[in-house]
């Protein structure tokens, strides 16, 4: 499989525990190496030395692809969207012309079991696959694809999980168009900046799959018939917004990333985690 991620030096950690559940979901096969494609533009040597013999010793190649600090420079991000989240638009722009697909998987995630099926899925002409959201969140997810004026507003996809024809993407999109979309004073009023403007860029031409297999986001987990579905069918499990498991212990599957994280980092103690919704509550009393 071809993997494209993207961090800065904030996110290498997360990252590579997000590559190790993938390795070892997906180990390699003698005759098929995964290929890990890093498309960055502030990541320290260091930072990429370290992902880089990570996924070296799962068998695994490594591609570091650099990427100028000035695209996107104004486009919005917040403390949790940075940067890096834009650059999956130039997936076709920087990879190997004879790269024919290509899977984006976000930092703030862990594989749990084998993805090769959805990697291997038929795009039937599509430019990519994604997931959508669940009922908890689906009103605030319509409204906001009918407020982007989308013109396939129901097809409206989480980022995070993106399986990319990349020949289909270099016939429909130009990196000028990327730009144009993600110019600061139109993202400014974005919800979900970088988000935003890939359903733009990809209105109509993305395949939805189950969001509860390939793209278990734990805010749209709505009830104990969820997780238990979560917990026994989910491939993937996705940690969204501001609720990371390298921060807080008593979120949805922050159990799992503690496990991910031991097995990554056997020799390093475990991050400092607090309570979310104690924090939560803390600050709503604050505010009342």
């Amino acid at each position: 499989m071809n993997i494209l991620v993207s961090c800065n030096d904030r996110y290498v950690m997360p990252l590579a525990v997000m590559l190790c559940s993938f390795f070892a979901s997906d180990p390699c096969v003698e005759d098929g190496r995964h290929r890990v494609f890093m498309l960055e533009s502030e990541l320290s040597d260091e930072g990429s030395e370290r992902l880089e013999k990570l996924v070296q010793g799962f068998g695994g190649e490594y591609v570091r692809l650099r990427v100028s600090s000035e695209l996107f420079a104004s486009s919005k991000t917040r403390i949790h969207i940075t940067r890096e989240t834009y650059y999956r638009l130039l997936a076709a722009e920087y990879l190997p012309e004879d790269l024919d697909r290509v899977l984006w998987l976000d930092a703030d995630m862990i594989v749990r079991k084998s993805i090769k099926e959805f990697y291997d899925m038929p795009l039937e002409g599509h430019m990519a696959a994604a997931c959508g959201y669940g009922p908890a969140m689906q009103e605030l997810i319509t409204k906001n694809a009918l407020s982007l004026g989308l013109k396939s507003p129901g097809t409206y996809f989480n980022a995070g999980v993106m399986l990319m024809d990349l020949g289909a993407c270099r016939e429909n999109i130009t990196k000028e168009a990327v730009l144009k979309a993600a110019e600061p004073e139109k993202t400014e009023r974005f919800l979900f900046p970088g988000q935003d403007v890939v359903n733009l860029i990809y209105d109509g031409k993305t395949v939805l799959c189950d969001y509860r297999l390939y793209n278990c986001m734990i805010h749209c987990i709505a009830s104990p018939e969820d997780l238990a579905f979560a917990r026994e069918n989910a491939r993937i499990v996705h940690f969204p917004g501001e609720a990371k498991p390298w921060k807080f212990n008593d979120i949805h599957f922050a159990d799992e990333w503690a496990e991910w994280y031991r097995r990554c980092f056997p020799q390093s103690p475990e991050p400092r985690r607090m309570s979310y919704f104690r924090l939560k509550a803390l600050f709503g009393r604050q505010g009342s």
